[in-house]
């Protein structure tokens, strides 16, 4: 997969770093250079030819949204790709994510 198009990337984190078009400033993908893996966003794919059926999901606890579908959850990533493979726990339902939100 390629990406087309004038891009920027996040320097402020050398393991992970945020891809951007810089025409309208959405995020495109998420390279991890330390372990040689892009992590593209599945609704950057829309108007594809490629066909994305989800296996499992990865970084769990960054998400926005949670997603009660029966697949895995890593809290990064799987083994195979160089992470620790720990899984976390489904949600009951799909929705918005509820966070604590500490004020100082």
């Amino acid at each position: 997969m390629q990406i087309e198009g004038e891009t920027k990337s996040s320097t402020h984190n050398s393991e992970s770093q945020r891809i951007s078009c810089t025409n309208c400033g959405g995020n495109v993908a998420n390279g991890k250079p330390t372990k040689g893996l892009m992590v593209v966003y599945p609704m950057t794919l829309v108007e594809s030819d490629l066909k994305f059926e989800p296996t499992f999901h990865i970084f769990h606890r960054e998400r926005v949204m949670d997603v009660a579908d029966g697949l895995p959850k890593f809290l990064d990533a799987p083994k195979e790709a160089g992470f620790s493979g720990v899984l976390d726990e489904e949600t009951s339902a799909t929705g918005w994510r509820a966070r604590e939100i500490k004020l100082d």
